[in-house]
């Protein structure tokens, strides 16, 4: 049986090539639209703490993420922080 390493070049290429890691911070006094953002984040990453996130998303995954998320960055109550980090 063949052993695997997951730390090959090969794999990390293939994998995480065009990857990197978000980081998506916020505070909404709405309960219902918190809830609302709460559940798109959700589709993208995983809730690392109550009101932030962690995704490893793609460079088209990130644009689709940002242009959701400006829809709530036009009402006052929200303030919204993305950090980015390269994989490679």
């Amino acid at each position: 049986m063949e052993s695997w390493d997951f730390l090959d070049e090969d794999f990390e290429k293939e994998i995480f090539e065009d990857n990197f890691t978000v980081i998506v911070i916020y505070d909404i006094i709405s309960n219902k639209r918190r809830t609302q953002l709460s559940k798109l984040l959700s589709a993208f990453g995983f809730r690392i703490q109550r009101s932030a996130f962690e995704c490893l998303l793609t460079r088209e995954k990130y644009k689709l993420l940002v242009e959701r998320i400006n829809r709530y960055a036009k009402a006052e109550d929200l303030i919204c922080l993305l950090y980015t980090s390269d994989a490679a």
